[in-house]
């Protein structure tokens, strides 16, 4: 008898709630949408600037990474509010969950008719923000994958330079040794030379 009062009770709080239609109501039940949260991300402001002149902050470039609220925000989509398909999970949440799936789909459904909601614009916000998010997701891997590949250019890049260089060095160390051997070839014929005309001085 208590459950049943406090499902009654859920309920008429949001019969309360229900404005005139067009007027949004402050008692019904709003769900905001967490920012996710991280600690860092890769800055990429090493690039070259011409690629990041390309990069508008207004636009879903996928240049940095955004919390979900922010994917919406830039989508013109809201993140809270009774016009929102996150409302039928405030609702969902009112209802015991002793009953049935089925049994908790028709209270929804009923308590938005009631509301003066429209059930097909709650699912358009939905498939809105899937495609939303799915858009950008795309975005974000079409430019990681280029700041990859240019990362891996680069890499190449200095790889070959580094090759020249060893390559370089052990040239030099070849050529310093022949110049030695050389040079001490043609000091032992001096001093031979020295060590003979002393020889006869010493006659």
């Amino acid at each position: 008898m208590n459950t049943e009062k406090s499902f009654l009770g859920k309920l008429n709080f949001l019969e309360k709630g229900k404005n005139k239609p067009g007027e949004k109501s402050e008692a019904l039940i709003s769900r905001s949408i967490e920012p996710e949260t991280k600690d860092s991300f890769v800055s990429y402001d090493h690039m070259s600037a011409s690629h990041e002149n390309k990069l508008q902050d207004n636009k879903l470039s996928g240049d940095k990474f955004l919390p979900v609220e922010e994917i919406y925000k830039k989508s013109n989509l809201a993140t809270n509010g009774t016009d929102t398909i996150f409302i039928i999970d405030c609702y969902k949440s009112a209802i015991p969950g002793f009953l049935p799936t089925d049994a908790k789909r028709e209270s929804v459904l009923n308590i938005i008719a009631s509301s003066n909601m429209q059930i097909d614009k709650l699912m358009k916000d939905g498939r809105d923000r899937l495609n939303a998010l799915k858009r950008y997701d795309e975005s974000f891997s079409k430019v990681t994958d280029k700041i990859i590949s240019d990362y891996e250019s680069e890499i190449d890049k200095l790889t070959e330079r580094i090759n020249a260089c060893k390559s370089g060095i052990s040239g030099r160390k070849k050529i310093q040794e022949e110049q030695a051997a050389t040079i001490e070839y043609e000091i032992q014929k001096l001093h031979n030379v020295f060590e003979f005309v002393n020889q006869a001085e010493q006659l």
